[in-house]
């Protein structure tokens, strides 16, 4: 499956909330819950069975691997002054031979992206010369350098709302690994981040959509009730590897 790049011509259909919001659309939400595999499987039933699977996907399915990069301090991870609210990472869908550079900035639930696609072959020289245009001028001047890949497959739906766009995602088989150099593998053999667990994410505009409130409420009465995870797969990574150590 290979997703087909789209920088600045998404439908609000099928752009994630995050990204509509950079082009003037207000704020966009993302809640996050870690879920077991018998508890995702039941969020999947019903996701299928009120939500459209991402077209992108093969019904709905697809798999990512991402490079997050920081500064030669790790000031990303450690949340040092000027670096608490942002990520960067290059994302890679599938085999694909293109790849995103994506910033993500969290305040609380509320996330903005700013994202542009660029050939896989160009990724190698984001730090030489001109090349990548904010994302790289931004490595250059913060000395950014490859931290770690992750990758999973998501599953992903979405629906169009009087309030907006929602989108629901189930990450599973979440994996992490020490990057080797300025390079987004399809595939890698890394260390599982969430051994036996899924992360739900729930993206949406405004208020939580009723729907979400539908799917909260019925998990609550099928296991303990759930509140809000701050899950990082940066972060977990880190840890899993020690690489602030080193």
């Amino acid at each position: 499956m290979e997703m087909q790049p789209t920088p600045g011509s998404a439908s609000q259909l099928t752009a994630s909330p995050s990204l509509i919001s950079v082009s003037g659309g207000g704020d966009a939400y993302e809640v996050k819950f870690r879920l077991t595999a018998e508890e995702a499987n039941w969020a999947e039933k019903w996701a299928r069975e009120r939500l459209a699977p991402d077209p992108h996907g093969d019904n709905g399915v697809y798999h990512t691997t991402s490079l997050y990069v920081d500064t030669p301090f790790l000031d990303i991870y450690h949340k040092t002054r000027g670096y608490r609210r942002s990520k960067y990472r290059l994302r890679r869908y599938g085999s694909a031979e293109w790849v995103h550079l994506e910033r993500k900035l969290r305040r609380g639930d509320r996330v903005r992206k700013r994202r542009d696609t660029i050939p896989l072959a160009e990724v190698p020289y984001l730090v030489d010369g001109c090349n990548g245009g904010w994302f790289g001028q931004r490595a250059r001047d913060r000395l950014f350098q490859p931290v770690c890949w992750i990758a999973y497959t998501r599953t992903a739906f979405q629906s169009d709302t009087s309030t907006g766009p929602l989108r629901l995602t189930l990450d599973r088989e979440v994996r992490g690994a020490p990057a080797t150099g300025w390079t987004v593998p399809a595939k890698i053999d890394g260390r599982a981040l969430l051994p036996g667990e899924v992360i739900l994410e729930l993206k949406y505009r405004a208020n939580l959509p009723s729907l979400f409130h539908e799917l909260l409420a019925a998990l609550r009465t099928r296991t303990q009730p759930r509140s809000p995870a701050g899950i990082s797969k940066y972060s977990r990574c880190v840890e899993a590897w020690d690489l602030a150590r080193k």
